[in-house]
């Protein structure tokens, strides 16, 4: 092994310097980098906002309309199956519609396609 002596093993590092006009835009700034932390912060923010904003309300499936697509299916004698197939909407889709959650959102264009299947328009405003 004797015959490696010769070569060098020290390690090398390469980097790159900053100029002066580098180092000066860089100074006195701080860069945050994305982390969990910064994302869940800015989403409370957001949250915040929202929960601040009275007016804001998000477009859900109340008791009121599930009960006028009932009423629109049945004035067409048919079932929820049928309903689903004429208006090519998913029959799951059909039942969150009539049996809504807290959290089952409002999608226009499926009140629309079920509205012209049905020949009844189905009020979805709640103005007051």
């Amino acid at each position: 092994m004797d015959g490696f002596n010769h070569q060098d093993w020290k390690p090398v590092v390469l980097s790159k310097t900053k100029t002066t006009a580098e180092k000066k835009k860089t100074e006195g700034t701080t860069v945050k980098k994305a982390s969990p932390n910064n994302q869940k912060n800015a989403d409370k923010d957001v949250l915040r906002k929202l929960e601040e904003d009275e007016e804001y309300r998000p477009k859900v499936v109340t008791r009121e309309i599930a009960q006028q697509i009932v009423q629109a299916r049945l004035s067409k004698s048919w079932n929820q199956e049928q309903l689903a197939h004429t208006s090519q909407i998913p029959i799951a889709t059909i039942k969150s519609y009539e049996n809504p959650t807290n959290m089952t959102s409002l999608n226009q264009q499926i009140i629309n396609k079920i509205s012209k299947v049905t020949g009844v328009i189905i009020k979805t405003s709640t103005r007051k």
